[in-house]
């Protein structure tokens, strides 16, 4: 896994709190279809590339849309 300073990675809890939902729910949406692929584990998290996982949530209606 590479990362770069630009990129903002999250784990499930921070997920959760970003679009207001569980961390269990998080677990929930990302086993299944259409949910970013984790960019690999950092202890026991998964962890996503915020800017994926917020591209997703917004076509998913999960967060509206910048102004």
């Amino acid at each position: 896994m590479q990362i770069d300073a630009r990129t903002e990675v999250v784990i499930g809890t921070d997920i959760a709190k970003r679009l207001g939902i569980s961390a269990q729910r998080v677990n929930v949406l990302a086993r299944g279809p259409g949910f970013p692929k984790s960019l690999g584990k950092l202890g026991c998290s998964e962890v996503w590339r915020w800017s994926s996982v917020e591209r997703w949530a917004r076509a998913t209606g999960r967060l509206p849309y910048a102004g």
